[in-house]
């Protein structure tokens, strides 16, 4: 696939975690730190990876910490600075929420933003909101999102003003826009995959 403008993968990874009560971006759900196997993910489809973060935060790749300009406004502190950063680029983006995400997802979403030339989006099918956090936006869009921050700051609602493709998806098909925000979801989670882990060797064996 032939770009002009250029992709940049953002790992949105500067949440304080107060309900994990441990940092999201460090935990490890597939035997690497969350924020290492999102840039991996957004690696196969960007032409250059930046973690956003806090200063404090130990990130050893890549980081691009939040512009004091633009401190405490969420994920949006994130994207505002990547904008300052990369002004003329298009940004795919995940955050390390969603340990569920697959490449594919990713995928889906930079070939509908490109073909169709507008940010993309998927839809939550049980509240009918948009995920911000699993996106592409599109330059275009990125180009007014100064402006718009400057009377809200809720990245959902960002992407509902401009014209942005929605991805609806049946609910079945919807568990990697499931967000982990817990310490009991992510221990669930990581015993649900532990045990899918176990099975595919154990199919993998009997082959």
């Amino acid at each position: 696939m032939q770009h002009q403008t250029k992709i940049i993968g953002i790992v949105l990874a500067g949440g304080e975690s107060h309900r994990m009560k441990s940092d999201k971006a460090f935990i490890d759900y597939h035997g690497k730190p969350q924020y290492q196997f999102a840039a991996g993910l957004l690696a196969r489809f960007c032409e250059e990876i930046r973690i956003s973060c806090r200063f404090e935060q130990p990130i050893d790749f890549n980081p691009l910490y939040d512009d004091p300009c633009f401190l405490d406004q969420g994920p949006l502190s994130g994207i505002l600075t990547a904008i300052k950063t990369y002004p003329k680029a298009h940004f795919l983006v995940l955050g390390c929420d969603y340990p569920m995400v697959e490449s594919q997802h990713l995928d889906c979403l930079l070939k509908i933003g490109i073909a169709k030339n507008t940010s993309a989006a998927y839809r939550q099918p049980k509240t009918g909101f948009l995920e911000p956090l699993i996106a592409f936006y599109h330059n275009s869009d990125l180009k007014t999102l100064s402006s718009f921050s400057k009377s809200e700051h809720s990245l959902r609602r960002f992407l509902e003003y401009c014209n942005t493709t929605i991805i609806d998806l049946e609910e079945t098909k919807a568990d990697f826009l499931q967000g982990v925000d817990d310490e009991t979801s992510m221990q669930i989670l990581k015993s649900k995959l532990r045990i899918s882990t176990v099975n595919c060797q154990t199919n993998s064996a009997k082959s």
